[in-house]
């Protein structure tokens, strides 16, 4: 796909079907329709009218239409629609990139959701450690059972199994469908998933941030893996920089309101529109093509 920046991007109805043939949007795949008053649900369009103005449109999914623009400015409401095809094409790409990862299993899994994996095996291993040794001793308490071995016993082998039985849903599997690997994997969860989910994911999952936006005294950041981004006066007009120098709030879990940031509300240049963005994420969707567009990822239930 050819990049277009603010000084070649589309201007006109015209320009925007001439850059939709030569990059291989297809409207029927895609769903944007330039040029067009199409009828039917799940469609984006922009055309002109009878009179002379130019409608932005989307028809949602139930059918019924709402209106972006309706006037006379030709470049605001081909912006318009471009815009929303440029923020449709990183949500196609996301989607694309997560289901390869998704193909390959659970060793391409991304940091998210092994972080979100080992947190939750984390917090199953807590959850039944305390009930499986506090019950036991209850029990011996009161009836006078004698338990002995199994006081010691209870508290580990319920973890164990409460993480096996997690790791085969992680896996798509059932227990039955296990018998070749037997005991090990359930051994190697136990070990592992303590160690990772005790020393890494204490560490990650509660200092680590998140890739994405923040802001602080009204100032707006990206964050993409472990380099930060600020949006600063750079001779006049603002851009995306690196920087080094991120305020120490910003490492607290509160910091991800960039919608607070008065100055920036709707109206900074995305990050994702960015060569930065662009090199960032070219590992993950460097094999994406306009073939690949699948309209069943749009959110078709939305205004725009």
């Amino acid at each position: 796909m050819k990049e277009s920046n603010a000084s070649n991007r589309p201007k006109t109805i015209s320009e925007l079907q001439d850059w939709f043939k030569a990059n291989g949007f297809d409207y029927n795949k895609t769903r944007f329709f330039i040029g067009i008053d199409y009828k039917d649900p799940k469609a984006f369009g922009i055309y002109k009218d009878d009179f002379g103005e130019f409608v932005v449109y989307k028809n949602k999914a139930d059918g019924t239409r709402a209106i972006r623009y309706h006037g006379s400015d030709e470049e605001y409401a081909v912006n318009e629609i471009w815009e929303r095809f440029q923020k449709e094409i990183i949500n196609q790409k996301t989607r694309w990139a997560e289901n390869q990862r998704k193909a390959k299993g659970t060793d391409s899994k991304t940091p998210e959701q092994l972080k979100k994996e080992s947190f939750t095996l984390f917090l199953l291993i807590a959850g039944t450690f305390l009930p499986s040794l506090l019950i036991p001793i209850a029990l011996d308490s009161i009836f006078n059972l004698h338990l002995g071995l199994l006081l010691v016993a209870f508290p580990m082998i319920i973890p164990i199994w409460a993480s096996y039985f997690y790791y085969l849903h992680t896996k798509g599997l059932k227990v039955k469908d296990d018998y070749n690997t037997g005991f090990k994997p359930l051994l190697k969860c136990c070990i592992i998933g303590l160690a990772v989910c005790l020393l890494i994911n204490g560490i990650v999952a509660f200092a680590g941030r998140k890739n994405g936006y923040y802001s602080i005294n009204n100032e707006l950041y990206y964050r993409a893996d472990d380099v930060w981004y600020h949006y600063e006066n750079n001779g006049g007009s603002y851009t995306w920089q690196v920087e080094n120098n991120i305020p120490s709030d910003l490492t607290a879990s509160n910091w991800n309101d960039y919608k607070n940031t008065e100055n920036y509300d709707y109206s900074y240049t995305r990050f994702e529109t960015t060569s930065y963005y662009d090199d960032w994420k070219s590992d993950g969707d460097s094999d994406w093509s306009s073939d690949d567009w699948d309209s069943g990822y749009t959110d078709w239930n939305s205004d725009w």
